[in-house]
């Protein structure tokens, strides 16, 4: 960055030509994991608030003993983090050419 900048570029072309290529696929794939327990903290606070959605749902369905509402709503939930997961690494192997190619990155 530091040479970058010494040969003239400006602050702009520094972040989105050097840092955000660099940081941009470990950001997102920090998000995309930690979607598992952000969607847990979700269903804690719709629980306690009252508020209507996904977490009151499985809330209701545990306390009703409703098996099979209970088992679409989490097979729903755990879909939706394996389907943010998988975009994440597409979005990584067409951003990173050497996580494309199979070269382990290190």
């Amino acid at each position: 960055m530091t040479t970058a900048l010494s040969k003239g570029l400006t602050d702009r072309q520094v972040l989105y030509g050097h840092i955000l290529p660099d940081t941009l696929p470990a950001f997102l794939t920090v998000v995309a994991l930690n979607l598992g327990f952000m969607v847990g903290g979700i269903l804690l606070i719709e629980v306690v608030f009252s508020w209507q959605g996904m977490g009151c749902l499985i809330y209701q369905a545990v306390l009703a003993r409703d098996y099979p509402m209970l088992s679409g709503t989490l097979t729903i939930l755990a879909g939706s983090v394996l389907v943010a997961n998988g975009l994440t690494d597409l979005f990584n192997a067409r951003i990173d050419p050497r996580i494309a190619d199979g070269v382990p990155v290190v």
